[in-house]
């Protein structure tokens, strides 16, 4: 073992000192602060003394399995092995350490390699030439010994990586000049300026007071800015220039010529990044070109950037699909503002993407052949281009988000194509869907164009409280209800959508071979929700053939009409019940001529009122109520069929209390006329 002297011994001497087998912890003896755990070996010593003060010493060093504390386990050194030569004056210390011979875990040192070391005590300053350090294998011994602060700097940076052709000359208290210069094979940093884990650099660097240059050769890099980038990055095969100029409030870190793979992509950066001398924000001056890349591969990244949760999962399923042709990147700003709500900077990122698919919201009719942008701008996303939705095309569809950290998902777009195809999308659009409420899935659209603007603005957080603004534009449209044979033809006009109103006037067909007008209300009524009013002129022969009517010979004319639609309001509770759809029909008959037998005969000259009610329940099957003038009545009801309804009762009832009469069974006459001529009625057959 060893123990520290408390004699001093003067005057002029020589001394040769020669350990075997000596056991390394024994050093705490000498060196309280030394962290050694095990370890022998031979050490010889030779000293030199000018009136008491040592002038030079030579050791030979050789030990075996020396084991030290670091980054919380041993680090065992097989062999270490060197000469060591100092010398010391009135004014500086110098060493030399040749033939060191290092063998670690790493593997070992190229023998014969040498460090010399001048030390200037006076100021603290020194000049270091060295042909080769592994810093993973030197930092253990020299975090083994200093004092603790430096020690705990030396945990804190953990640099490791290999070093050669090292010269440094560092003035110490004695000036501002120093110069560096060093070839460096993977090296890596613990923690500098807010970075992690920066590691797998090679190449060279000069450096002086004033500034340096960093070339770089590397192959495979990470990167770790907690506070910034959102994950850990990947670079391969990074090569550049980097230089750094040194300010009165900053060091400022350039470089015009950066190119390097990332997620097997090409990306050719240029920027600028200072570092305050106060500690404060870097600022970032970046621009940056990426080739292509598919999303799935920079997918991850996107969602590990800070954003709120439910966004996070929106664009997880929403995207996924298609290349990223070309990317463009813009920063410029102090990364502490970012995202810079009071622009204090900018952060851009755009891609031209194409053969795309968007799930805009679960069970949407998907967004496909996507061609166009995606830009992220501060904390906003957006996606603008075409897009295909159940085949047809939608043009300047913009999905967004305008904060990624309250987000409301924002669509806006517009799909023209054939009105069934749009009428399936908003239909089948959930959100829309429920919006509208589920009579309206029995319109059919069998023709027509349509082009549909779309407003939604979903809140993710909360999607119950999403609002919808949409326009569908009809031309020459064929709709039709199911369940009611006739279908308006040549529909054009424009449905509005709107806070919760579903409105529209002016929109002409044609019904029943005669012009009609329609319109669509609001009616908030008896559980009714809408009303469509139509009105129009029919023809008799129009009618007779339409429903097939029989005796269709003895109707003729034509005449105004007018009519109505009711939809009802959607129940607030699941499961409720709904009021039925209820189609009204009315006319005064004023030109039609009805060449029946009393009591149907009517001259065209005169007006008789008639009106029809269909009734669809929500339970189905089909109800009818009709009048022809005051006194005669009818009533039907049939049940819903494969192909349509089937008759299940009805009564024709006759006379000033015709209008109380029900069905009962069957098909009942019941009434009160003044005569019936059976012949004339015979005589139809």
């Amino acid at each position: 073992g060893f123990t520290r002297a408390t004699t001093a011994i003067s005057g002029d001497w020589r001394a040769y000192v020669a350990l075997r087998n000596a056991r390394v912890a024994g050093l705490a003896a000498l060196w309280p602060d030394a962290q050694v755990d095990s370890g022998s070996g031979d050490i010889s010593f030779w000293l030199q003394s000018d009136d008491g003060e040592i002038i030079s010493a030579l050791a030979d060093v050789a030990l075996d399995d020396v084991s030290v504390p670091w980054l919380g386990e041993q680090y065992t050194y097989d062999r270490i092995e060197f000469i060591g030569e100092i010398a010391h004056d009135a004014s500086e210390w110098s060493a030399i350490f040749s033939d060191v011979v290092i063998e670690s875990p790493l593997g070992a040192w190229p023998r014969g390699s040498t460090t010399s070391l001048a030390w200037h005590s006076s100021g603290n300053a020194f000049e270091l030439l060295s042909q080769y350090v592994r810093l993973d294998d030197l930092l253990p011994l020299a975090a083994a010994f200093p004092p603790p602060a430096f020690r705990d700097r030396i945990l804190e940076l953990s640099p490791g990586g290999t070093l050669s052709d090292v010269v440094v000359n560092w003035p110490g208290n004695r000036g501002d000049e120093f110069e560096i210069s060093a070839r460096f094979d993977d090296l890596s940093i613990r923690q500098w300026n807010g970075f992690d884990d920066l590691g797998g650099f090679s190449g060279e660097i000069r450096a002086d007071t004033d500034g340096g240059a960093l070339e770089i050769e590397s192959s495979d890099i990470g990167l770790r800015y907690s506070q910034f980038l959102p994950a850990d990055v990947a670079l391969s095969g990074l090569s550049g220039l980097v230089q750094w100029r040194e300010g009165r409030d900053a060091t400022r870190i350039l470089s015009d010529e950066l190119s390097f793979e990332w997620l097997g992509a090409t990306v050719m950066a240029s920027g600028e990044i200072a570092l305050p001398r106060d500690r404060g924000s870097p600022e970032l001056e970046l621009a940056a070109e990426l080739g292509s890349l598919t999303v799935a591969e920079v997918l991850p990244v996107i969602l590990a950037a800070p954003m709120h949760q439910r966004l996070r999962d929106w664009l997880a399923g929403a995207l996924g699909e298609g290349t990223l042709n070309r990317t463009e990147i813009e920063f410029y700003g102090p990364l502490d503002a970012f995202p810079f709500d009071g622009g204090e900077g900018e952060f851009i990122v755009r891609s031209d993407a194409s053969g795309g698919a968007v799930d805009y919201v679960t069970d949407w009719p998907r967004a496909e052949g996507f061609e166009g942008v995606l830009e992220f701008r501060n904390s906003s996303v957006t996606v603008t281009g075409r897009v295909q939705v159940l085949g047809n095309v939608s043009e300047d569809v913009v999905v967004g988000v305008a904060d990624v950290r309250t987000p409301v998902l924002r669509i806006d777009g517009n799909t023209e194509g054939p009105l069934g195809d749009v009428l399936e999308f908003l239909l089948s659009a959930p959100l829309i869907a429920d919006y509208l409420g589920p009579d309206y899935a029995r319109l059919q659209a069998p023709g027509g164009i349509a082009n549909v603007l779309l407003d939604l603005d979903i809140p993710l957080p909360d999607t119950t409280g999403y609002q919808i603004t949409a326009n569908l534009d009809v031309v020459d449209g064929v709709l039709a209800l199911n369940g009611f044979d006739p279908q308006a033809t040549e529909v054009s006009g424009r449905l509005s959508l709107a806070d919760g109103i579903v409105s529209g006037s002016d929109i002409n067909a044609t019904f029943l071979d005669g012009p009609a007008i329609a319109a669509v209300e609001t009616f908030r009524q008896d559980g009714y929700r809408t009303r469509l009013n139509f009105s129009g002129e029919v023809s008799a022969d129009s009618v007779v053939d339409e429903f097939s009517l029989p005796y269709g010979v003895h109707v003729a004319g034509q005449t105004r009409w007018e009519g109505s639609v009711l939809l009802p309001d959607v129940p607030r509770e699941p499961g409720g019940s709904r009021a039925p759809i209820i189609v009204d029909i009315r006319s005064n008959l004023n030109g039609v001529a009805l060449r029946f037998p009393a009591p149907f005969r009517k001259d065209p000259r005169d007006a008789t009122n008639l009106g029809l009610t269909f009734s669809f329940p929500s339970s189905g099957g089909l109800e009818v109520t009709s009048h022809l003038g005051a006194n005669r009545h009818f009533v039907g009801e049939w049940n819903a069929a494969a192909d349509g309804f089937e008759f299940r009762n009805g009564i024709i009832a006759f006379g000033p209390e015709s209008a109380r009469a029900q069905p009962t069974r069957g098909l009942s006459i019941v009434g009160e006329l003044p005569a019936v001529d059976f012949d004339e009625w015979f005589a139809l057959s």
